[in-house]
């Protein structure tokens, strides 16, 4: 999780360094497509090569280092090995039908405030192939999975780590939720995620800290659909 919100904060500063308040919308997609030219990206972007990881099995071996300077996300510190990035339209075709769908935002936002980086070509399932990307936006981190049709078409997608907010929330006045561990393990058609939510009072000398540990399994259908059960919910208090 420390590395996911350490990535989101460093990239939105480097997104708000370049585009500036959200009330100059048209410069700022001027601006996003100029960078959209300067990207490297193939036409095919499945190509291997757009890919670092090649059938990813879990989440947490995925490594991820910002450079303030250029808006680039890099697999380690020696900042030789970038992540391509994904183009407006590339981001509009796979990142738009999931960002409506799990944050009801249309491709307006995706478009002109997200960014996008292809981390991981999985193996095929039927004629369906699995890709990992990570977003990034306004209160927004994650790495999702985008099942692509035969014509690169999004079928389904599913949140593998993190999400909306990132990994904290301030409830209300007096409580807050840590995300202490989000992350998934996949194997072919089955995906599993972990999930340890932490939740404070702010006065917490005088309230328990509350603690849910959830696990979900997702399965990628023969037709390219997701499904998705919990098999553990668990609420308990931390102890002192």
């Amino acid at each position: 999780m420390k590395k996911a919100l350490n990535l989101y904060f460093s990239l939105l500063t480097a997104i708000l360094s370049v585009i500036g308040c959200s009330d100059k919308k048209k410069g700022n997609a001027h601006i996003l497509s100029k960078q959209d030219s300067m990207v490297n990206a193939d036409t095919s972007f499945l190509a291997d090569k757009n890919f670092i990881y090649k059938n990813t099995r879990n989440t947490k071996d995925i490594k991820f280092t910002a450079k303030l300077s250029n808006g680039k996300i890099y697999t380690d510190t020696t900042y030789k090995t970038a992540f391509v990035e994904l183009t407006e339209s590339q981001r509009i075709q796979l990142i738009a039908p999931f960002v409506a769908k799990e944050m009801r935002m249309d491709e307006t936002y995706v478009k002109g405030y997200m960014l996008a980086y292809f981390i991981s070509k999985q193996n095929k399932i039927a004629e369906f192939q699995p890709v990992i990307i990570e977003i990034i936006g306004n209160d927004y981190s994650s790495l999702i999975l985008i099942v692509l049709d035969k014509n690169n078409k999004p079928v389904d997608g599913l949140n593998l780590e993190n999400g909306n907010q990132g990994n904290y929330v301030n409830i209300d006045d007096s409580l807050t939720r840590h995300d202490k561990a989000c992350y998934s393990y996949l194997d072919n058609d089955v995906v599993t995620k972990y999930e340890i939510i932490e939740t404070n009072y702010k006065d917490a000398a005088k309230k328990d800290i509350i603690i849910d540990s959830n696990v979900f399994v997702s399965t990628i259908s023969q037709i390219g659909k997701i499904t998705t059960k919990q098999v553990v919910k668990a609420h308990f208090k931390k102890a002192k």
